[in-house]
């Protein structure tokens, strides 16, 4: 105590990092570090269109490989809540179901014992696509007869919303001795982690329950998706967060 003020030991505080040792001796705990019995590797078939229909999915035969035809029934699309009234959601699935949105999105699952073999199962599996128009900038997707991505959203809007007065905002511009307008155009950015997404499932069907091990910085909204995803109850699944290799809010 000096005088009548307390040292303060966390809020204003130089707080030392405790977790450092463990980290520096090897002891960290990352998902690429957790082995179960019998696990496999996952890989997904991206898709390299922008805007397709999926027409068929045709595996190797050499190994297993699932497409949506193969989850439909047991695992639904994400819809994502949102407060907003105006808000249009819009299904997001595991794997393309009949068309693909962007470059990258995932179209088929393949699995093998170890990472080489299903990357080289993914390299084998053929993805008849029927390309489609894509647009790329704002102003492209918003024009008359644009083309339109999402069924539940033919203006390509999803959410639309003001605050505040409309006929006040009018009017002090209206009264503004100087409106100034312009449009501002900036790179992409994004955060770059050491450890990517990534995750480890153990489902046990005797108990009807999930664990999951992700890189992940929300455990609990996790729970929350795979939930509705999977239409099992909050309390048989358990998501666990292990050491995360960054996030920087991505």
């Amino acid at each position: 105590m000096t005088g009548d003020v307390a040292t303060p030991r966390l809020v204003g505080a130089s707080v030392l990092r405790s977790e450092d040792p463990r980290y520096l001796t090897g002891g960290g705990c990352y998902v690429a570090d957790l082995e179960l019995p019998r696990m496999l590797e996952a890989v997904f078939v991206r898709s390299p269109h922008a805007h397709a229909v999926v027409r068929s999915v045709a595996g190797p035969g050499t190994g297993p490989v699932l497409s949506w035809s193969d989850l439909a029934g047991t695992a639904g699309p994400l819809v994502p809540p949102s407060r907003v009234p105006t808000y249009r959601a819009t299904p997001y699935f595991p794997l393309a179901a009949d068309r693909v949105r962007f470059v990258g999105e995932a179209v088929a699952l393949a699995l093998a014992s170890d990472r080489a073999r299903a990357e080289a199962l993914a390299e084998e599996v053929e993805v008849d696509y029927e390309p489609l128009a894509a647009v790329v900038e704002v102003g492209d997707a918003l024009a008359p007869g644009a083309v339109t991505l999402h069924d539940g959203a033919p203006d390509n809007v999803l959410v639309e919303r003001s605050v505040g007065d409309p006929a006040a905002l009018e009017e002090a511009l209206s009264g503004a001795a100087v409106v100034l307008r312009r449009r501002f155009r900036h790179g992409r950015l994004v955060g770059v982690p050491i450890e990517g997404r990534g995750c480890v499932a153990h489902y046990d069907r005797a108990q009807g329950t999930l664990r999951l091990w992700s890189s992940t910085q929300i455990p609990h909204l996790l729970r929350t998706y795979l939930a509705g995803l999977l239409d099992l109850p909050e309390h048989r699944i358990q998501v666990v967060a292990p050491d995360v290799g960054g996030g920087f809010g991505i």
